[in-house]
Order: C-alpha cells, then structure tokens, then sequence
C-alpha cells in the first residue's frame, strides 16, 4: 500500500492493482453474492478514474465518530465510466457499466440497496423514489428481491440522446511533450508545438518542473521547420521573453516560461535537458517501478 511523507505531498500516487484490489474485496461480507459480484476489476481498471478507501471509525452511542468502543469499517469504490459520444445515447445498465448481473443476494447483509440519483428526463421501472434534500434518488432494494427474480439487470432509458454543441473551428496551436532518455539518471524533455495557421502565433509556453529534476540552462533551445516534411529547411521561431525560476531542494520546483512567437504552418520544439536528484528512500514515490511522472506543460 501507498504511504504519505509529511515534508512532500507532490509524489503520492499509486496505481490500483489487484494486489490492493483483491483484499480489499474481501473485507466485504460476501466475496461472491450480492453486490460484490459487481466488482468486475477488467472494468473497473478500463474506467476514465478510479479509486479505493478504507476508513475505520471510532462510533459513539448518539451517532457520533468521536468516542465509545464499537467501531465501523467502510469501504467506498470510485470508478467513473465513459459515454460514447458519437452515438449520445445516455441509456445504462448494469451489464453496459460492470460487464456483469447481479445472480443472488447476500444472505448475510442486513441490507442490499442501489441507490441512484435521476433527472427529469430518465425513465426507469420498478423502483422507489426517495427525497433527499433537493435531490430525488431511485432505490433498489435487492434483499427484498424474492430468489424467482434473479438475475437482475438494473438500467436506465432517457427521453432524448445527449445534446453535444458542434465545433468545428480547428484549435490554433496544439502542443504535446515526452521523455526521452535510455536511463533512470537523465534525459531529454522535449514539447512539440504545431501552428497550423497562415499567420504567426504568439503563444506563453509555461511548464513547471518538480525540484528533484535538475535542469541544464545551457541545453534549453527553440527550433522550428515547415509542417510539409518535403521542405527541408529551419524557420526562426523568435523568442520574446524569457522568464527562469530556480527550483530549491524540497522547496519549490523549477518554472520555466517563454513567450514566443511561433512561424506560420510549423512545428516548433521546445528541449531541454536534465538529471536527477539523488532522493532519500522516503522520497520515492510507492511504486517506483512506474517511474517519477512530470507535469506536463
């Protein structure tokens, strides 16, 4: 599991696997009924986010968490699914979202309920409204299912498709970076910025660098050609501004913004090159074998 280090927040991260995943299941009352049969890990590692906790409390007899001696363990797991925008349908189900149905209750919980908060243009069948504060929640309540009644498949339809705003217009400048380097010691950063227009841009290219990436001033350089490859030749991107921010060691990171004006239809790259800092073992972030991420620009 990952740890936190009091002097150095930036570098908490780490990956959900089913290393965390698989005894974090089975804290739940039931491993293979109910609604952990849900926990499908192919979708939820296919998810745009996801994440877990654990939190064991302290619980008092008028419902407070500050005192008494029961305790309560819960356990919360976030994942955000995707839309598929081209088609704009909004309809779900529990098949679409976690790949699978839900077989049988859990025999042994008090309770098994799916609650979900609806809109005005949802439909949806065989459930009950619940009013919370300005909010009106559609709830299941699967322990009150008769066993003829499995598997259950719950889902949503909507009146209407999703109503997307069409642009067309193309972005004026993209930029995208990347690592280089053949070691854990040093490398190159290098960002890509592409003006597709007939005219000159003038853009502020600003990144910040985490300190413990050492940057050499001397390798910091601006170079451009023609978007058409068979036009091999250099343009001059002209830089306006330059603004440098040392980074201190365990205080603060590097910042680095140039204002510069990019050619007519071309690609400008921005490199530098860098080292890094020899960290101490509480430094590293808890999966090191992912390797140190860098903001990007």
């Amino acid at each position: 599991m990952g740890y936190v280090h009091s002097k150095d927040l930036s570098q908490i991260s780490e990956t959900i696997c089913t290393e965390n995943f698989t005894p974090w299941r089975k804290l739940l009352p039931c491993k293979q009924t109910g609604l952990s049969t849900l926990l499908n890990p192919i979708k939820m590692y296919e998810s745009v986010f996801h994440s877990m906790s654990v939190h064991f409390l302290h619980v008092c007899e008028d419902g407070t968490a500050t005192c008494g001696t029961r305790r309560r363990l819960e356990l919360t797991l976030n994942f955000v699914s995707e839309l598929d925008l081209q088609s704009r349908n909004l309809d779900w189900s529990f098949r679409h979202i976690f790949g699978r149905r839900l077989d049988q209750n859990c025999v042994i919980a008090d309770r098994d309920i799916v609650l979900f908060e609806m809109d005005r243009k949802v439909i949806t069948a065989n459930n009950q409204l619940r009013k919370i504060g300005n909010r009106i929640y559609s709830l299941y309540n699967i322990s009150a299912y008769p066993h003829h009644a499995f598997p259950i498949d719950i889902s949503a339809k909507y009146e209407s498709r999703l109503e997307l705003p069409v642009n067309t217009s193309p972005a004026l400048v993209t930029i995208r970076s990347y690592v280089t380097g053949t070691n854990q010691q040093s490398g190159y950063l290098i960002s890509i910025l592409r003006n597709a227009q007939h005219i000159p841009q003038s853009v502020v290219y600003t990144h910040v660098v985490p300190w413990f990436i050492k940057i050499y001033y001397h390798t910091i350089r601006l170079t451009c050609q023609p978007l058409e490859v068979k036009q091999e030749r250099f343009l001059e991107g002209k830089v306006n501004k330059k603004v440098f921010v040392p980074a201190k060691d365990r205080q603060r990171p590097f910042l680095l913004e140039w204002n510069v004006t990019l050619p007519e239809n071309s690609l400008c790259e921005i490199s530098l090159e860098f080292d890094k800092a020899f960290l101490r073992v509480n430094e590293y972030p808890p999966d090191a074998s992912h390797g140190f991420y860098i903001p990007a620009p």
